[in-house]
Formats: C-alpha cells, structure tokens, sequence
C-alpha cells in the first residue's frame, strides 16, 4: 500500500512538471458584462510599439477609463485581435463608481504590458501618438469612448513607462 501511494504522488508530479503555469494576467481584475460596450480591432498590420520596439506575441493591450479601472484587454497573438471595450454601468441601475466603465465620450487611455520586461506603458504617462483608421459610416476615429463603437487601430506608440500598477 505504501509503494501504490508513492508510485501515484511520484506519477502526478511527473505529470504535473510539464503543465504550463499561468501567473496573474497584469490588468486582472478587468471590467467585463456591462450595459454596452465597443469593439477595438487590431490587425497584424498595426503598428504598435513601446519605446520603439514592436509588440511581441504574449504582449498585452488594455484600454483604462479616467481614474485608472480596465475596461478592456486582450494579449497581442501577431494576428488580427479585437478588444471589448466595456462601457456604462455593471448592472443596470449600479450607482457605486466603481462598477462603471467608460461613459459616452470618456478617452481611453491605453496601457501595454511588455511581457518580456513585465513592464507597463501608459498613453497617459508621455508621448504616445493614437491614430485610428476611419471609414464612414461605421468606424469610429476620435479617441472617445461610443457606446456600440467599432474603431479600427492604426497607430499606438508609447514611450514612457508606468511605474506603479493599479
């Protein structure tokens, strides 16, 4: 009986020492499930870079309403990605500030987690240039939050570090 406990606790650490590890996401807790929400999308044609360096798959994008609560994020593949933007109350008729995402014509400041260095840049924090592609009728190029938006990025470059984390 002895041997079969050992043999079983030896198998489920072998088992266990190639499982991969996830550690907490950077932006975690996000906002999700709100009243309304936007679309953010990214294609492997945006150029998005940190201090002149190009994202890198693993790399994370988030989108953070004015006092510094996410209301988005999504982790950088290489590929095209969208990235719900939450927005309005968490529950319908939720009065405490902190359930809110973004309100009609909030600007979004936007944060990207450098994976390699465990680094966090801020549009908020420096230079940062934003630009979004706009085709009328249906996207949106103005860096404020539209309920049911559909904004297509296709610039974000950020320059200073973020030294503390919310």
């Amino acid at each position: 009986m002895l041997v079969s406990r050992f043999f079983l606790l030896g198998l489920l650490l072998w088992m266990s020492a190639g499982a991969p590890c996830t550690a907490q996401a950077p932006f975690a807790p996000c906002l999700s499930g709100t009243a309304s929400n936007a679309t953010l999308l990214l294609s492997e044609e945006t150029d998005v870079s940190v201090s002149g360096r190009s994202l890198r798959p693993g790399d994370e994008i988030a989108v953070l309403r004015p006092g510094g609560r996410c209301v988005g994020s999504a982790v950088w593949t290489g590929g095209s990605i969208a990235l719900t933007v939450w927005g309005g109350p968490a529950v319908p008729g939720a009065a405490a500030d902190s359930l809110y995402g973004l309100r009609a014509g909030d600007p979004m400041t936007f944060v990207i987690y450098d994976a390699s260095t465990d680094t966090l840049y801020s549009s908020a924090q420096g230079p940062a240039t934003i630009r979004f592609r706009a085709e009328p009728p249906h996207l949106v190029a103005e860096n404020r939050y539209v309920p049911d938006g559909i904004y297509r990025l296709e610039t974000l470059h950020v320059t200073t570090a973020r030294a503390e984390r919310d």
